[in-house]
């Protein structure tokens, strides 16, 4: 397939699809017979309600309701289920898709590709954020209906995402993105021109200062990141959706099957024939020394997507082109953020920031791959791998467990500690929680294998780290607070402890290694069985198959 410059004209405008997208799959449910109206309309009712409440018990003057990004999200599900009813509706009207989709179901698509990620953003960004500003700002003056509009406005745009059956285009991005940048400007004419929020600050959010553009500007490009992850992930849930609706679909050759018989029937049918010799087959072939080699007989399996039918290496290079701009993103926050505290020789001190490096050096090495065999058709693998895509191989042994540890470890760590880790709470999420987030995206959208004896790759960078805290501590460095370790639990003027936490260490990168191997057999094995039809991730219907 060749790469045009309509393709990038397709992302770029946020096109909805060809004239041939049907006009039916918007009026019908996933689950079959089920009207679209059972669920539109208790959510349209829902989202009015919450909204003429949260004006109700709005706690500044009404003209102030719409500053924030909120109330902005619980307006486009207000529009979004509405207009979801009017495409049901207008179904006995059979509507004119010759020249394309009616205006009306454009709009309804448009919507639908805003209002879920960014309720799923609202959510998070909420709960994970704000709420520890709370001591200054109290954004929630009811309970209840802080919950309702931070919480259940998610829960309710998940259902019309599973009930749906219109399909999720990872190209549409864009449009999420395009609100994104609708609020940000908004928020900075709404600050020059000398708007004030409820409380007479100079902001609408403290996190959204720009009085401090600097810290505006990270916060801003983080959360664009975060948005696009969340369009990533709603992609994905689409695509899941349709694959296993189809497989639950009667059987269509005429025999009779009331449709009952799926999931359960289908799941307790696999189990009986479920062979334990497939298992000692696997771990036989698994385990042969040849495995600790960078051995693969398909080069395919590293551009193309375990969810896709076609041999188009699109799909996976846009997966692999967003998972880049977001861990690139992190690392130039990173770097901006922590260098008001520390400097840079500090900031390399922290494996946390080894992991960011390792994330954006692997997901380049990701996207490098999948550019070539655009730009070349495919990658021919003969008698052995390619040295590039080895080097993607090795990097993506390394660094996805790491980026699991690193999470895990400041988590259930170093937050108990004394000294604040922290630098930016915004920031503490995404080199802490994101980062590993990214990895599991770059995982389980892939198809190549993880090798259980590739498991020396990930402890080479533990032990390499383990001699630069030796070498870093017995040649007198610190860490910012004048403290002879780089974290209290590795301080090797305590060797039992640093050795203990390292053996620890050790085994737990093993153990991570080995989830992230059942990963990907898991991800393979249920691939393998819904892949037979083509499903939403194909990102257009004439563009990309």
């Amino acid at each position: 397939m060749k790469y045009t410059w309509k393709h990038g004209l397709y992302c770029i405008s946020a096109f909805l699809g060809s004239e041939d997208e049907s006009v039916e799959i918007f009026m019908k449910s996933s689950l079959g017979s089920i009207s679209p109206l059972l669920w539109r309309i208790p959510i349209f009712l829902w989202a009015t309600i919450s909204l003429f409440m949260s004006m109700n018990y709005f706690w500044g003057p009404t003209k102030l309701f719409f500053v924030y990004m909120t109330h902005w999200g619980l307006l486009f599900i207000v529009l979004e289920s509405m207009f979801g009813v009017i495409v049901v509706l207008r179904k006995r009207g059979r509507p004119d898709a010759t020249f394309g989709l009616p205006w009306y179901v454009k709009t309804y698509w448009v919507l639908y590709n805003i209002s879920i990620p960014v309720a799923f953003l609202i959510t998070v960004f909420y709960w994970g954020i704000l709420k520890s500003s709370l001591d200054t700002v109290k954004f929630s003056p009811n309970p209840v209906l802080d919950v309702m509009i931070h919480g259940v406005n998610s829960v309710v745009m998940f259902v019309e995402l599973m009930f749906s059956a219109h399909p999720s285009r990872l190209l549409h991005i864009m449009q999420p993105l395009y609100f994104a940048g609708a609020y940000m400007l908004f928020s900075v004419t709404y600050y020059f021109a000398g708007g004030l929020d409820p409380w007479g600050n100079k902001f609408i959010y403290p996190v959204i200062d720009w009085s401090k553009p600097n810290q505006t500007m990270v916060v801003i490009i983080l959360t664009a990141i975060f948005l696009a992850l969340m369009h990533l992930i709603t992609v994905a849930m689409a695509a899941a959706r349709d694959s296993i609706t189809k497989q639950c679909k009667p059987d269509p050759t005429g025999v009779y099957n009331d449709g009952f018989e799926c999931p359960i029937a289908k799941i307790v049918s696999y189990y009986k024939s479920f062979d334990m010799g497939r298992v000692k087959k696997y771990f036989k072939s698994e385990f042969q020394l040849s495995n600790f080699n960078l051995n693969h007989d398909a080069a395919s399996d590293f551009y193309l997507s375990c969810y896709q039918s076609s041999r188009s290496s699109v799909p996976l290079l846009c997966v692999r082109a967003l998972v880049f701009l977001g861990s690139a993103g992190i690392l130039m926050a990173s770097l901006i953020l922590t260098s008001q505290s520390m400097t840079f020789g500090y900031w390399t001190i922290y494996l946390t920031h080894w992991g960011i490096i390792l994330i954006t050096i692997t997901s380049g090495a990701a996207l490098a791959v999948s550019l070539v065999s655009l730009k070349t058709g495919c990658i021919e693998a003969s008698f052995v791998l390619p040295w590039y895509v080895k080097a993607y191989w090795v990097c993506f042994n390394i660094t996805v467990p790491i980026a699991f540890f690193i999470t895990i470890f400041y988590w259930s760590l170093l937050t108990k500690t004394e000294d604040e880790y922290a630098m930016d709470p915004i920031l503490d999420v995404f080199i802490h929680a994101v980062n590993a987030i990214l990895m599991l995206v770059l995982l389980m959208f892939s198809r190549h294998p993880v090798r259980c004896l590739h498991f020396h790759h990930p402890l080479l960078l533990g032990v390499v780290y383990l001699i630069f805290s030796i070498v870093y501590y017995y040649a007198g460095g610190t860490n910012p607070f004048g403290e002879p370790y780089v974290y209290p639990m590795l301080d090797w003027s305590n060797p039992g402890v640093a050795a203990i936490t390292t053996v620890g260490s050790a085994i737990f990168i093993i153990i991570v290694h080995i989830i992230i191997v059942l990963l990907s057999v898991a991800r393979d094995s249920l691939t393998r069985r819904f892949t037979k039809y083509p499903h939403s991730l194909d990102i257009s219907n004439d563009l990309y198959h």
